[in-house]
């Protein structure tokens, strides 16, 4: 009885189409989070706003060859690349369906498949054949402006899923929920916080997983976030209800 109420609850709710777009810069005082011409790429936001320049508005991801750096180049009140950033190559440019493009990323030699339908977005990444690890962040303290993201929580599911939230203050807070199509075989999650130079602490949170993957085997990762809940980002990912539901307490 419990899900049935919670599913009509979601059905009720307003309909959240999911976005999954280029973040190529950090400038204090723009905005708009994606440049064609630039030239690194800092990763792909997941967000239900194609427009979403808010710290809990979404969450970024990048796939990685290697040993992965987490570390913030310059300040955050000036242009700063994250130092995982990489140069790209746009293979096909957004025209009709922005929400459909193929990225090279050249620092790690992977090419980026980005589709993203009304609940949920897909990432296809061809890995190069190498011996090093290949990867995949998960960036939750992103686009941070002072200490906007107080909140930022991390569960590890199973060997296939994980989910995330963060928070500002006592609201606006962003549910996320992801898939991937093999189990990945390590993991790290870091936090801790970082002082500033007005010697405020700011906070970080960053994911890092690692796949086993066969010579010429893609990683396919299925991920949604939700302004309202775990349980919808999952169901918008899965197509149903949590066995058990989640509690976001």
């Amino acid at each position: 009885m419990r899900h049935l109420f919670i599913a009509l609850s979601l059905l009720s709710l307003p309909i959240q189409a999911q976005s999954l777009h280029p973040v190529t810069r950090f400038h204090a005082g723009e905005c708009y989070p994606r440049y064609y011409d630039d030239y690194f790429l800092s990763g792909f936001l997941q967000s239900t706003d194609t427009l979403a320049t808010d710290a809990t508005q979404g969450i970024l991801q990048m796939p990685f060859v290697g040993k992965v750096e987490l570390s913030y180049i310059g300040e955050k009140d000036s242009t700063q690349y994250v130092a995982y950033a990489t140069r790209y190559h746009l293979r096909e440019r957004p025209t009709n369906n922005p929400q459909t493009y193929t990225v090279k990323l050249q620092r790690y030699g992977i090419q980026a498949f980005i589709q993203s339908y009304e609940d949920y977005s897909v990432q296809r990444y061809a890995f190069p054949d190498t011996i090093a690890a290949k990867g995949f962040l998960i960036d939750l303290d992103h686009m941070r402006r002072e200490s906007d993201n107080e909140n930022m929580k991390v569960t590890l599911i199973d060997r296939y899923t994980l989910r995330a939230s963060k928070r500002k203050g006592s609201k606006d807070a962003i549910y996320y929920y992801v898939r991937f199509s093999h189990p990945y075989d390590t993991w790290s999650i870091r936090q801790d916080k970082i002082e500033l130079k007005n010697g405020l602490k700011d906070p970080r949170c960053k994911v890092t997983l690692t796949f086993a993957l066969e010579k010429g085997e893609p990683l396919l990762v299925r991920s949604a976030v939700s302004t309202h809940s775990t349980n919808e980002a999952y169901r918008k990912v899965e197509g149903h209800l949590p066995e058990t539901l989640f509690s976001d307490n």
